[in-house]
């Protein structure tokens, strides 16, 4: 089977699409659609990479740190920023690359919503860590259940 050369680029990604994602925001009419769009697309080319990487037999863990990495550096930048730093010392580079995997994946805004409101108070700055957390569990939930779906197709006659 043929090995594709994309393998140990595909952490960038999410990466990628969460910077459109939150860039879209940005654009007049089009970046209604953009935003609205590209969650799903996230989901599906997750799914597909994740089915391609089970298809071509490459080892779990290393399919999902490759696939993660970005993932996992954008949240980490994300915690920083916004629980560790203050306001005034914040890098606005690094914070708004903290913020380019919350919300890329459809739904994940939700499930944390109710966890960002503080004494009646809503805390943006929650809803940023806690929505880049909610969104790396979904992709990793998204792209192991196709990765083993891809293995059993793999292993049909």
């Amino acid at each position: 089977m043929k090995r594709s050369h994309y393998f140990p680029w595909m952490g960038l990604i999410p990466l990628v699409l969460g910077g459109c994602y939150v860039y879209s925001v940005a654009i007049p009419v089009v970046g209604t659609l953009l935003f609205t769009l590209l969650p799903w697309l996230m989901v599906l080319t997750w799914a597909w990479l994740g089915m391609d990487c089970g298809r071509q037999r490459r080892p779990f863990w290393l399919s999902l740190l490759a696939g993660h990495w970005g993932v996992l550096l954008s949240v980490l930048c994300g915690a920083w920023q916004f629980w560790l730093v203050d306001d005034a010392a914040r890098s606005i580079p690094i914070a708004l690359f903290g913020q380019f995997i919350s919300g890329v994946v459809p739904g994940a805004m939700m499930l944390v919503t109710p966890l960002c409101i503080v004494d009646g108070t809503y805390m943006g700055s929650l809803l940023v860590v806690w929505g880049g957390i909610a969104s790396a569990v979904l992709l990793i939930l998204i792209f192991t259940v196709s990765y083993w779906v891809g293995r059993r197709i793999a292993k049909a006659p």
